[in-house]
């Protein structure tokens, strides 16, 4: 282990990874609803805009859920993070990627019996004007138009900026002003935009101000693609990145798994780049980190192995989202609406110990169910030679591993549907994914292996192995294999 990687542990234990998803938001005052006048739009000067009474009461404007979020175990998931990203998707590994979407296709039979307009208000996520922003200014102005509600957003934004960021955070949400101890702490070079700047005016707002509507004025739709926004800001995608070892990992999957730490997608002020800058919901100076303005995810993990093995990576089995706006303890919202996440693991199987030595060519090419040898297989390794020359062989057990590239004419609806989902987070310039049932496996592409690494090991190292029927795998051992994981709502 090197000096520096203990030093490294401590940072992770006691302090908190931070990540990106940047969206500047702007806000004047106050939240709170005393002393609004129920005047005219016209008592408004053009002098006395940012300080009219009735605009800094408003409530904040902005709410933001996401409805997908990925875990991957790979051990180098960390390293080159100082690299500048162009997007959250450009970078093949990761630790946690999160996003919002429309997941109404995915709707379960539970939902069958609600109208198109209910399921999309409980399956689609991304970010939207609250429908208590909308409330306020008919309650106040007396109007309901476009004009006043562009107006009172424009007015409550000229003063201040805010971003929307995505963090883990300790669930006891704890700090301290150290860097580095139990708290709020969190890395400079974690911290990077995703979506570009949001001003009044901008293309981001101007789609949540003319996004869709579910029937009336106050059900703006949640948004998490813009379409007229700067390519690499289209979509509301956030990624961490962190550890360039196999402790690394471990460290990692315990703080998730013992839900010491939690994923949290909320509202910071301008130019923040510290998770103490989250902000609470009374948009305090002081910020009372006890309660905060967003979301946070608790992340289920369980071992993916066969029955009976104690050992090798772990994977996504649930979500809680949590509500922590009121209060300390926070409500489950999971529980409360009856949410339903469906999850999966998949295997990530290194290239070059896909490839069949018999034939050169990837196991199972073609046959995809009807193929008989699917995961985990064994290999003969030549160890040395006997006194006539003939090499001796050893058998090598569970080191290569049966993912050919997926067909999707014989996926059941399910299995394309995770393809679907899985496509999201894994960009097909960096892998072939197969959700078949018997390989649920992705391969890693020539271009990956340029890019990144995932196995401490090495992706391409022929002498050294993965333990894919993770008997025996570990410290002194083969190398356990590494997984990514999904859980998508559906309910």
């Amino acid at each position: 282990m090197h000096r520096k990687s203990v030093y490294r542990y401590k940072y992770l234990i006691w302090g908190i990874l931070l990540m990106s998803l940047v969206l500047p938001f702007q806000n004047c005052g106050k939240a709170g609803f005393e002393n609004a006048s129920e005047q005219g739009l016209e008592s408004i000067t053009s002098e006395g805009k940012s300080a009219d009474q009735r605009i800094s009461s408003a409530p904040f404007p902005f709410e933001a859920n996401i409805n997908q979020i990925s875990y991957m175990t790979c051990p180098m998931a960390g390293q080159n993070k100082q690299v500048q990203e162009s997007s959250s998707l450009s970078k093949p590994y990761y630790s946690v990627r999160v996003g919002g979407y429309d997941n109404s296709p995915y709707a379960s039979d539970a939902l069958a019996s609600l109208s198109p307009e209910e399921i999309n208000k409980r399956l689609v996520s991304g970010v939207r004007i609250k429908p208590n922003f909308f409330q306020y200014v008919k309650d106040t102005f007396k109007r309901t138009d476009d004009g006043i509600n562009n107006f009172v957003l424009e007015q409550y934004l000229q003063a201040r900026t805010y971003q929307l960021n995505v963090g883990l955070i300790k669930q006891e949400r704890s700090q301290t002003n150290m860097e580095g101890e139990s708290g709020f702490g969190y890395s400079d070079d974690m911290f990077s935009p995703t979506l570009q700047p949001l001003g009044y005016g901008e293309s981001i707002l101007s789609s949540l101000l003319k996004g869709d509507t579910l029937g009336s004025w106050n059900q703006k739709q949640r948004l998490s693609s813009f379409s007229n926004a700067e390519p690499a800001s289209r979509s509301l995608v956030s990624t961490i990145h962190w550890g360039q070892s196999e402790q690394d990992s471990s460290i990692l999957a315990y703080q998730l798994s013992s839900q010491n730490l939690m994923v949290h997608l909320g509202f910071s002020e301008d130019s923040a780049d510290s998770i103490r800058s989250f902000l609470d919901p009374s948009l305090s100076t002081s910020n009372n980190h006890k309660t905060l303005l967003g979301r946070s995810y608790l992340l289920k993990l369980g071992l993916i192995a066969p029955s009976g093995s104690n050992s090798g990576p772990k994977g996504l089995t649930g979500i809680s989202e949590m509500d922590y706006s009121e209060s300390s303890t926070g409500k489950n919202l999971t529980d409360l609406e009856g949410q339903g996440w469906d999850c999966f693991s998949m295997v990530v199987v290194r290239h070059i110990d896909q490839i069949d030595p018999s034939s050169g060519f990837p196991y199972c090419a073609g046959l995809g169910s009807s193929c008989t040898s699917k995961g985990p297989q064994t290999i003969e390794v030549t160890t040395g030679a006997n006194p006539d020359g003939t090499p001796i062989k050893m058998p090598v057990l569970g080191v290569h591993y049966a993912c050919p590239p997926a067909l999707v004419s014989q996926m059941t609806p399910l299995e394309f549907e995770r393809f679907q989902v899985a496509r999201r987070m894994l960009p097909a310039e960096f892998f072939e994914v197969n959700t078949q049932s018997g390989y649920m496996c992705v391969v890693p592409t020539e271009l990956s292996e340029q890019k990144d690494q995932c196995y401490f090991s090495g992706d391409s190292e022929a002498g050294k192995y993965i333990q894919y029927n993770f008997n025996g795998c570990g410290p002194n051992a083969n190398e356990c294999p590494s997984a990514v994981s999904f859980c998508y709502r559906k309910q």
